[in-house]
């Protein structure tokens, strides 16, 4: 894995205490209105097991009940909270082999900070560095003929691309390898990520690390 340490990591506490893990855990990023959201419905509906993405459960919640945690309000506290949920997400994951597809990372809502050019605290950078997430990221391309915005998506389309080109820099630079998904069919999408995840299944299993 990208960066990866000695020491006990976060992602590793909110997994401890348990006799079997939820299995491998693949992020697909992107660009905001890349399709993620449909795409993993479908892996879904294919059974893969899915998590879905922490930012817009946030915003959702925080338009309900006031909170800042917005991140037109207040980026850091928008952030903490995303961190939060997606810990929870992964410690609510039943034990498992095989892929688990997730819509967005810690990486993800943490980088986000660096997009705004707002400082990342300590506590939060350290996870950057260190991510328990399967080398490979699966990245939704910017395809303005699907983007649109929502409630809880209210960026506009040349931001969205610009945080995509940001979320490529930052997992290159972690080591990651990246995985742009072809801007085809709902249908063709999926099999482009079963015929990925299967591939690396079967190396995963030639070197004997299964």
């Amino acid at each position: 894995m990208a960066g990866t340490r000695s020491q006990e990591h976060v992602v590793d506490r909110a997994l401890q205490g348990r006799t079997a893990t939820p299995g491998e855990l693949y992020i697909l990023s992107g660009c905001s209105g890349g399709g993620k959201s449909s795409l993993l419905e479908k892996m879904s509906a294919r059974g893969y097991r899915i998590v879905p993405e922490a930012g817009r459960r946030v915003v959702a919640e925080a338009q309900s009940v006031n909170s800042d945690a917005l991140p037109w309000v207040s980026p850091l506290s928008f952030v903490r909270a995303c961190v939060s949920l997606h810990l929870k997400d992964l410690d609510s994951l039943e034990a498992g082999e095989g892929p688990v597809l997730l819509d967005r990372s810690l990486i993800d809502v943490i980088s986000y900070l660096k997009f705004k050019h707002l400082p990342v605290p300590a506590d939060l950078e350290d996870l950057l560095t260190t991510p328990r997430y399967e080398p490979c990221v699966f990245m939704t391309p910017p395809w303005p003929e699907i983007f649109k915005n929502d409630r809880e998506r209210k960026a506009a389309y040349p931001e969205a691309v610009k945080e995509h080109d940001h979320l490529c820099r930052t997992f290159a630079k972690l080591g990651f390898t990246l995985l742009e998904v072809p801007k085809r069919s709902i249908e063709e999408r999926a099999d482009f990520i079963k015929r990925h995840l299967s591939c690396m299944d079967t190396g995963r299993k030639t070197l004997g690390t299964e």
